[in-house]
């Protein structure tokens, strides 16, 4: 198919987009696609005075309500009141014993827009609807709206006497004929309301079913807006969307799955999907093409884009960890590639709060079901069965912690014992770091907890056997210091190996292999362990072991700087000023890493090498590279601390010999490791000005 064409006049971006998005509709928008069941619904509650609107969640019962129904009352005379919600919570002054909560939200939103809002706590209903209908000026019938009335029956199913008493109030002010009401409510609630009905003229006997879009009503609510703004649509175009957008999982057999045309397209869904490819449009265009719906992008990602973005606010909503919210979304709604329900407050045992479900519902990512004397939860809809599983596992990819990321593997295949030995020991510091990490958010409130999965707590459990990681050596992309008693720990494990290689056993001597890589690396630091952490930094004592174990840590420097490409590096500078007493190995140390060095004459030659100051921009993780490499050529670091009014120098790292620092104690490895740059590390008030 040929590219669509383009004009020569730019189209705006998102300061025109047409389409809503996930929100509803408000009454200075017009809705598309809903002609019909606007006049149908007008008619009925013309005739009939109070009308209960119902559908499932997510069919748009506010929008029709806001931008269809209310504007042709208004024409037909009609004083519509604000709308009435009876969640809002209570505001100060408004919270007085026995005070009814249902009442108080309700009138709060009648008086919102008049001249003293606060009224509402003292105010009965009866008198701001009749204070509101004083203000035409002529009589006029006067239209209540109550949005969501099922939350009369989900926010406390314990004050029942509350409840029946807000429906008389409600039903005495509806006996005056001259006004009429709409109550919406999301229909699997309807039964609920028994209780509460007898209270209301009518009994809410009339009601109307508002379905979801039906593909020709789609396809006018994809077109239409866009014609709005001097864009078209080719009809194939409008196909593709609708018939993706409509696209249903039917479970035939045990293991059978198929795809199949639905009779119905969720609103919320059309609108995400049409926001997305509007906005990806190139200026200036004048008519969409099949093509251009191709290259934009598949309903699925905007599926996906829709529900990563749902889901990261909801975690923030709920104060929760948001991969333990995709988790459980993936693991509770979606069974065997099908829809599955989850009662309500299962979530907890999986690190997910009530309000982060809430929040999720909210956004139309699952609805809820009150049935069987339980709360349910479930997905929204089929067609976003893919979008999740697939957003979920690029997630995982870009920020699962790397010992879970460990941990599946040896899980998927088939817990091996070779996989417990963690072969690539920058891995195993970048795991058991960022676990640290986590989990000092934790304890300082930053974030909240990090739920650990039950595998990854066996795989931890497990591999413990074979090696106990000193957290306190751990560098982010540094070296592995192994303490003593791993050592004589690895020792007996590598003789119960050795033992074990008489089974000729492939897998048992590749563990053994992979063993004797990690102890080569593991005793070279356990040599220079002592002076690390009994002496000082720096490597004084230039025993011929001290020398190969200091030489072994470099290597491993240079293994992690090549690992990560070294571009980093390359791009930060650093000012040397140098001491004779250095005898120039700072300098070669930190060159043999790729770091740009510039050596300067030292301003005090009898302050020995002690310090570093640098820029805001210059990564942590070379930070601890930096701090390790002159460590290791016997400077005895005591300071770390960034500049103040570093313009120009926010890559710029400077090592000097300070008199303060002087006077503070050496840093140790634990000290480097949990480093802010923000901060530093033993910085006074004035901190370092660049040079």
């Amino acid at each position: 198919m040929n590219s669509p064409a383009l004009s020569t006049q730019s189209r705006a971006d998102a300061a025109t987009n047409p389409y809503v998005g996930p929100r509803s509709f408000t009454t200075s928008e017009q809705l598309f696609g809903r002609a019909r069941e606007t006049t149908e619904f007008i008619d009925l509650l013309l005739s009939e005075r109070i009308v209960l609107l119902h559908s499932q969640s997510g069919a748009g019962k506010t929008s029709l309500i806001h931008a269809a129904v209310i504007p042709r009352l208004i024409e037909e005379g009609f004083d519509v009141l604000p709308t009435i919600r009876v969640s809002r919570p209570p505001l100060p002054g408004e919270e007085s014993a026995g005070a009814n909560r249902y009442l108080v939200s309700a009138t709060r939103d009648l008086t919102s827009d008049m001249d003293a809002p606060a009224l509402a706590g003292t105010m009965r209903l009866d008198e701001c609807v009749a204070a509101l209908a004083a203000r035409a000026a002529t009589p006029s019938p006067t239209l209540m709206v109550f949005d969501q009335f099922e939350e009369l029956l989900t926010l406390d199913s314990g004050d029942r006497e509350a409840k029946q008493e807000f429906c008389r109030q409600v039903g005495a002010i509806l006996s005056d004929r001259s006004r009429w009401a709409i109550f919406a409510m999301r229909e699997e609630y309807i039964g609920g309301l028994a209780p509460f009905i007898g209270m209301l003229p009518t009994r809410l006997a009339n009601r109307f079913r508002l379905e979801l879009l039906s593909p020709e009503a789609a396809r006018e609510s994809i077109r239409r807006p866009a014609e709005g703004v001097g864009v078209t649509y080719e009809e194939r175009a409008v196909d593709r969307l609708v018939d993706d957008l409509r696209r249903v999982q039917q479970q035939t057999s045990s293991n059978t799955i198929e795809e199949r045309l639905g009779p119905y397209i969720e609103p919320v869904h059309l609108q995400v999907v049409c926001t997305n490819l509007w906005l990806g449009l190139p200026a200036g265009t004048t008519r969409i093409g099949e093509a251009q719906v191709a290259n934009v992008g598949t309903v699925d990602s905007a599926l996906g884009g829709y529900y990563a973005a749902a889901v990261s606010a909801s975690a923030a909503a709920g104060s929760c960890d948001e991969r333990s919210l995709r988790m459980y979304i993936g693991e509770a709604f979606i069974v065997n590639g099908v829809r599955a329900q989850a009662l309500a407050g299962q979530e907890t045992q999986h690190g997910v709060t009530a309000l982060g479900l809430k929040a999720l519902d909210d956004r139309y990512v699952v609805r809820r079901d009150e049935r069987r004397g339980g709360i349910w939860y479930e997905l929204s809809h089929d067609r976003l069965i893919q979008p999740v599983l697939r957003d979920n596992e690029r997630w995982k990819r870009e920020k699962d912690p790397e010992i879970v990321k460990m941990a599946e593997e040896w899980e998927r295949l088939g817990r091996p014992t070779r996989l417990l030995l963690l072969t690539q020991p920058e891995r195993a510091v970048r795991a058991i770091f960022d676990l640290r990490r986590r989990e000092r958010a934790r304890v300082l409130n930053k974030g909240p907890a990090f739920v650990t999965p039950p595998y990854v707590k066996e795989y931890i459990k497990a591999g413990a056997r074979f090696q106990a990681i000193v957290l306190g050596a751990l560098l982010l992309l540094g070296v592995v210091t192994i303490g003593v008693t791993y050592g004589l720990t690895a020792y007996q494990e590598n003789a119960d190996l050795k033992s074990a290689l008489d089974d000729k056993d492939r897998a048992i001597e590749e563990k053994a292999r992979a063993f004797k890589d990690l102890q080569q690396a593991m005793d070279s630091a356990r040599k220079v362990s002592t002076v690390l952490y009994q002496k000082s930094w720096g490597l004084e004592d230039t025993s011929a072991s001290n020398v190969k174990a200091s030489v072994e840590i470099n290597r491993t420097l240079q293994r992690v700087v090549k690992q990560s490409g070294g571009a980093q590096t390359r791009s930060i500078s650093i000012n040397y000023y140098a001491k004779r007493s250095d005898a120039q190995r700072v300098e070669f140390a930190l060159k043999e890493l790729g770091f740009a060095v510039v050596t300067k004459p030292a301003f005090k030659e009898d302050i020995a090498t002690n310090a570093v100051s640098y820029g805001p921009d210059v990564p942590a993780s070379d930070l601890r590279i930096i701090a390790l490499a002159i460590a290791r050529t016997g400077a005895s670091l005591r300071r770390l601390c960034p500049f103040v009014g570093a313009t120009g120098r926010e890559r710029t790292v400077e090592i000097i010999g300070s008199a303060p620092a002087s006077a503070l104690p050496p840093l140790t490895l634990s000290m480097i490791e949990a480093v802010d740059p923000a901060a530093g590390v033993q910085c006074d008030r004035r901190q370092v000005r660049a040079r």
